[in-house]
């Protein structure tokens, strides 16, 4: 056991044994184990001390034990990537890369305890370009997107360097199912949307055709339908001036493959 750890258990046992008036022996008893194991706790040497003898002992003069076991945070509910969310994600990437970007998808970022799965990451060696997307076909908090989007394009460049890839800018970039649902999701959030993503689908689809092209700072926001095969790929969504409606209504149509 880690010293400090038998030194604070030692301290704990020993001032609840003298406040109550107890004997080793009474404290022995009440915990249901020997005295010999109260005097080897008392004395800092718990390495052959099971974990239920201890919390016996600290229980008995009453300290109280809780035992908390936290485990890595992940960002992401990867219970939610179904078949449209890979579809999407599938569609972007195989984009991405006829246009001479190299491409990943899942890729793992972390920091300490707190791990996510950015949904497809992709670098172009001109001009050491990284993109880093969130990819949605529904959209339940815009916030906690936005929240997610700006850790993962954060912590995105260590991710970029363990591939091998050596990135000077980091583009994060949230594509988003083209259907009814998710349009009104984004009119409801229209401020937040409109602030936190400032680089719409034309400009950023420009850029991403050609390394030249200018690109503003900020997050971009495109929707894509991926059975489409129009060369205009990134689309114009609810919050700009969109004259078409989506090709569908819900997920479930998507799912479905019903289209207007």
């Amino acid at each position: 056991m880690e010293r400090r750890l038998a030194a604070l258990i030692s301290t704990s046992v020993s001032a609840g044994r003298t406040a109550h008036g107890w004997s080793k022996a009474e404290v022995a008893h009440r915990a249901g184990v020997s005295a010999s194991v109260v005097s080897r706790i008392e004395a800092g040497t718990v390495e052959h001390v099971g974990l239920r003898a201890v919390c016996s002992i600290l229980e008995a003069v009453g300290v109280d034990v809780r035992l908390v076991l936290e485990g890595p945070t992940v960002l992401t509910d990867r219970s939610q990537r179904d078949a449209v969310h890979a579809r999407l994600c599938g569609h972007l990437a195989s984009r991405l890369a006829a246009l001479g970007w190299e491409t990943a998808v899942e890729v793992e970022v972390s920091q300490g305890q707190i791990h996510g799965f950015v949904d497809v990451m992709a670098f172009r060696p001109v001009d050491r370009a990284l993109v880093c997307d969130e990819t949605k076909s529904e959209i339940h908090d815009a916030g906690a997107i936005v929240r997610t989007l700006r850790w993962y394009s954060n912590h995105a460049w260590g991710a970029a360097r363990a591939m091998g890839w050596k990135p000077a800018r980091v583009v994060p970039i949230l594509t988003v199912l083209d259907s009814d649902d998710v349009a009104t999701r984004l009119r409801e959030n229209r401020k937040l949307v409109e602030a936190a993503f400032p680089v719409r689908a034309a400009q950023l689809r420009t850029w991403i055709e050609d390394p030249r092209a200018p690109l503003a700072e900020g997050f971009g926001l495109a929707a894509v339908d991926p059975a489409s095969r129009r060369q205009a790929w990134l689309r114009a969504t609810a919050i700009d001036a969109r004259r078409v409606a989506p090709p569908y209504r819900n997920y479930g149509d998507f799912a479905n493959g019903v289209r207007r």
